[in-house]
Order: structure tokens, then sequence, then C-alpha cells
């Protein structure tokens, strides 16, 4: 399937012409898709409309020929619903399951169609404003002002979360804008690159601040130390400075603490690695059988009373996007699963890059990052064939192997 589908991707920007008007309301509500908000749910319907629209109008070429991998990953998108809906889930679960995997179909979809040439003047008008709104709480924070936030929020322990859903949100996908405008013409992006780097600081998220290596590993030796100054410099600056945020988690941490200690530290990092785990090692041959309860909450929370280390559970919710594959729909969602991972290697020719974006995408999904988030998937989508710095001067990028 992967290798049908990278045949078939543009290697030139496409031309859409008219029916390009109907990629533009997607692209103008990616700032938007979290806020304002109209439902309880994170996702708003503002961007799944835009999604459905630009699924049935954007063509960008006359060429319309549907490829046998998007047939082979219909089939298996439809078989993961199937499977989850045959082992009796409430209503609601499997309508929400049905139309997250649905709406990623038709976002994947759209970037075989190419709609990934198009995202990255979106992406950098997305980490603006983001910025701007990430900015004004964390002033907003520091001062005591009383405010509204468009997202989940816990005071003194969490970043801001911009307009996004939560603080890991905003910290992880800004680190995934990042990745998205690396891909080519590195060099003009790169106050976008420092303002994105402040989203994940404001937003107070330790995985995000980990993911910050991805893009730091395309850095040559001397940008590297002075990125490593930067951020020691940042980080002494916003011990002093911020009372929450990722400064306010980080002194939680002593030095001396190990193992299980630093474990029960921080919550949110005990349930992203207590979901990591149960899933895809605990509780994975019951999964591959389909004889694991289709009730995670119970489930989850049976296994983490018999663990000291790791905390229980709040709701049904299950962080990694990739977990809620493999835990709902078994070997078939695993099987989508690993598909999606060998696609983002096969969008690009060089070794070096293969690796990191396989491995940036796997990160990704293990990550509270939803299946049908239109960054993640234009990411998956998009081809990086040239030097992440300006191919004029290609002493620039030693770590980028050409082939």
């Amino acid at each position: 399937m992967a290798s049908d589908y990278a045949e078939n991707l543009p290697d030139v920007k496409t031309s859409p012409g008219l029916f390009g008007l109907a990629l533009l309301p997607l692209m103008l509500f990616l700032p938007f898709m979290y806020w304002p908000k109209f439902t309880d749910f994170d996702t708003q319907p503002t961007i799944v409309a835009a999604i459905a629209l630009a699924f049935v109008f954007f063509w960008p070429t006359q060429e319309r020929r549907i490829t046998h991998g998007m047939v082979r990953l219909v089939l298996l998108i439809l078989l993961a619903i199937g499977v989850y809906v045959a082992r009796g889930p409430e209503v609601q679960y499997a309508v929400r399951y049905g139309l997250i995997l649905l709406t990623f179909l038709a976002l994947w979809n759209l970037g075989e169609r190419g709609a990934a040439d198009y995202i990255a003047p979106f992406v950098r008008a997305t980490i603006v404003i983001w910025f701007v709104f990430g900015l004004y709480q964390t002033i907003g924070v520091r001062l005591g002002w009383e405010m509204d936030f468009a997202g989940r929020f816990v005071a003194s322990y969490s970043g801001v979360p911009s307009i996004t859903a939560e603080p890991s949100y905003y910290g992880s996908l800004s680190i995934l804008q990042i990745m998205i405008l690396a891909s080519n013409h590195m060099r003009r992006n790169i106050p976008f690159y420092v303002l994105a780097s402040m989203n994940v600081i404001m937003s107070g998220s330790l995985l995000a601040f980990l993911f910050m290596l991805f893009p730091l590993w395309l850095l040559p030796l001397r940008w590297k130390v002075v990125g490593g100054i930067a951020v020691l410099v940042v980080f002494l600056l916003g011990v002093q400075v911020l009372e929450s945020g990722f400064f306010a988690r980080i002194e939680k941490f002593q030095l001396s603490g190990v193992g299980a200690d630093i474990m029960r530290l921080d919550i949110s990092l005990n349930l992203r690695f207590g979901h990591i785990w149960f899933i895809f090692y605990e509780n994975l041959v019951r999964e591959m059988s389909l004889v694991n309860s289709i009730d995670f909450f119970r489930e989850y929370n049976h296994w983490a009373s018999r663990n000291p280390v790791i905390y229980p559970t709040s709701t049904d919710f299950i962080l990694p996007s990739g977990g809620e594959l493999v835990f709902r729909s078994g070997p078939v969602g695993l099987i989508i699963m690993i598909l999606i991972i060998l696609f983002a290697g096969r969008t690009t020719g060089n070794r070096n890059m293969r690796i990191l974006k396989m491995g940036f995408v796997t990160a990704c999904l293990l990550n509270p990052m939803s299946l049908a988030n239109p960054f993640l998937i234009f990411y998956i989508h998009q081809k990086a064939r040239q030097p992440h710095f300006a191919a004029r001067d290609p002493d620039l990028s030693p770590n980028i192997e050409r082939e």
C-alpha cells in the first residue's frame, strides 16, 4: 500500500485551478480547529465541515483515478470500524471512533491529491496566531488576570493552551509545524521556528519539549551548540519569571529521584507512559486476539491497581492515537498504524530523512494527537527531497545525506 501511494504522489506542486478554492476554508480554519467552541469535543465541527468540503470538491488535476493503495486503506478503515462496532460499544463511543477514522480517510485522500503542497503559508499563520494567544495567556497568568481559556488549563501546574484543546496539543502541534516547515527552505522559516519553539515552552508540555530532539537533529553541530546555550538561558530565565508551565513542572523533579519516584512526580507523564506500556506490551496479546474488554477505563485501572508505580486513569479516553487503533480494532488497527509509518518513510528518497520522518510519525502516533489532525496527515504526505537548509549553501547541512 505504501509504495502505491508514494508512486502516485506529485513530484511538483500541483495546479489546483478553480477547484483549489474548495481547499481554502480548510487551510483558513487550521488555526481555529479547536476554537471557538461550539461543542464539548476537542475538534470543532467547523474544521470537519471544511475537510468535507475539500474532500468533495478539491481536484487539482484532471486525473481522478483511485490508487490500489487507497482502496486497500478504505477497506482496512471500514474493517477497523466494523471490528469495534461488532464488539458492542456504547453508541457515542462507536460514533466518535467512526468519525475519527472517516475524517482520517478523507484527509489521507486529500494528501494524495496534493493538498499538502499548499499548507506551508497557513502553518506560518497558525504559529503566529497561536503565539499571540499563548503570550497573552502566559502574561495574564503571571499577572493574575481573570481569563477564560479555550482549552483545559490547570493553574500553577500546566502551561497555557493558547486556542488549542489543551497545553500538550499546543506544544506537540507546534513541533509538528516546525517539522512541516523544515521539509524545505529552512532559512526563510527561521523566525517561525523561534516562535514555534516559544509556543512549546509556553505550553509547559514536557513531552513536546522532548520532541524538540527531532528538529534539532537536522542542525549542524555548531547550531546545536548555539541552540543548547539558548535553551539553557531561556530555562534559567524562565524559572525566575514564570510561575506555571514547563518551568514549574521541571522544578518538581529532583536530580536524586530515580525510577518509580520520577514516574510518580508527574501525573501527565505517568498516564502517557502507562497507556503506551499497557497497550503495546502488557495487553498486546489479548488485543491481537480481540479478547480484551472494550472498556478501556475498567481494564486499564484493573492493571494499574496492581502496579504501585502507575496512576489510574479517570476517563475512557486513550491518550496515544495509535494505541486507540490497536486497543479498539486489534490486529486491523495495528496494521493501519504500521502502514501509516511505512508510508511516511516512502515520501522521501533520502535515507536519513526517511528514518527521521518514520521516527517522528511514530512518536506522534504514541502521543495524544488525533489521527484526524490535518497537520499530521499533510506532514506524512509532504515530500522532502531537498536539503532542509538552503541548497545554495550545502555545507550547512552535514546531517542530511544526499542520494
